[in-house]
């Protein structure tokens, strides 16, 4: 199911997750299954289905008692909550990711992994117009140790996002840009990236170039969809 998911085959991924969680189930082995059903809330997550990730993940946060499996439980039901609108969501976020960034900072102890609440955080302030709190969670996860390269990637993202919201699109389009020239294979990083840059454009008047821009955010779209 993992290599599945990291591949890109989220069918394949779903069908090993869950064949995963029978088999653990009938041998009695509740870590392999609880883990095999957030790999399943993560390919929901991947596809869309946020209320169906909300869903598998609070019944796991409820029976979840330990601070190491607590940390990235409450990191991925907030970052599920985030996705979906705020009329839509039944918990609000806030406190779950501050509750996992306290948890990797503290019961249990993974510098590294505070960038990963540290980022949502980032975007749920953002989306709220938070600035000065985006922009403080957002130097708590460039601040730390061996990010991954998808934390890279996001941060950048939410860099040209912030730079977006305090209209400086020069700031915005030199961010968006590094991020299309350095992602990886995460075919949704460039689509954002994509738009975004075209977000920037448009805002200094570069008509042209932002409809070029958005012909191509289009096509990585186009090519994401068919992977699905």
């Amino acid at each position: 199911g993992l290599i599945a998911r990291h591949t890109g085959d989220h069918r394949g991924a779903l069908r090993h997750y869950l064949e995963c969680e029978r088999r653990a189930a009938a041998f009695g082995d509740e870590v392999m299954r609880r883990s095999a059903t957030q790999g399943r809330a993560l390919v929901f997550q991947t596809l869309g289905r946020y209320a169906d990730a909300v869903e598998l993940l609070s019944r796991m946060s409820e029976s979840a008692t330990a601070p190491c499996e607590r940390a990235p439980l409450l990191n991925n039901l907030g970052l599920a909550l985030t996705q979906l609108p705020p009329a839509a969501r039944a918990l609000d976020p806030l406190p779950l990711l501050e509750a996992s960034r306290a948890l990797w900072g503290g019961a249990c102890p993974s510098p590294a992994q505070v960038a990963l609440p540290s980022l949502n955080l980032a975007t749920l302030h953002l989306e709220a117009q938070r600035l000065p709190e985006a922009e403080a969670a957002l130097e708590r996860a460039r601040a730390a140790p061996h990010p991954s390269q998808a934390c890279l990637e996001w941060a950048t993202f939410l860099e040209g996002r912030l730079a977006l919201a305090t209209t400086d699109p020069a700031r915005a389009l030199e961010r968006f840009d590094h991020l299309i020239a350095r992602v990886g294979s995460n075919v949704g990083m460039r689509w954002r990236g994509e738009v975004g840059r075209a977000r920037a454009l448009a805002a200094l008047d570069r008509s042209d170039e932002a409809l070029a821009a958005h012909a191509a955010a289009s096509t990585t779209l186009e090519r994401a969809l068919a992977r699905i």
